[in-house]
């Protein structure tokens, strides 16, 4: 996880945003390009059993929450890797879907893709959760 958390700084010039209609001003000349990140997180055999233990009693399930958690993540970091590698500033329109790989749960794939654009009036902008990151995925 701070390996995680060192990539999402380190891509905090990047910023999205998961709103669809909102565009940024472009640069003369730039257009948009889609970008995408996917993962695919497995998670280990002990922590699935103690999950399964809990949802007898109906628990909450932060085994299985912190998955989705890091798979999301893992999956945006990728997605600005890419955006950051091609010269863009900017994605917007973002989108994320997790499915699950096998029926017992513990495997997860996550994508995450949006639009990225070249931007004018490139602020970062800082969320409490994750550095540049608007996205309602990120701040949830």
């Amino acid at each position: 996880m701070a390996q995680l958390t060192v990539a999402e700084q380190a891509l905090g010039d990047i910023t999205v945003s998961s709103e669809r209609f909102y565009r940024p001003e472009l640069a003369v000349g730039g257009e948009g390009a889609l970008v995408l990140g996917s993962v695919v997180i497995a998670q280990d055999y002990f922590k699935m059993i103690i999950a399964r233990v809990l949802s007898l009693f109906g628990k909450n399930l932060t085994t299985y929450e912190t998955l989705l958690d890091r798979a999301r993540r893992e999956a945006i970091v990728r997605m600005r890797t890419q955006a950051k590698a091609k010269g863009y500033t900017h994605i917007y329109g973002v989108r994320l879907e997790v499915t699950n790989i096998n029926q017992l749960g513990s495997m997860v794939e996550a994508i995450a893709y949006g639009t990225a654009v070249i931007s004018t009036d490139h602020t970062p902008i800082v969320s409490a959760t994750h550095i540049a990151c608007t996205c309602t995925f990120c701040t949830s």
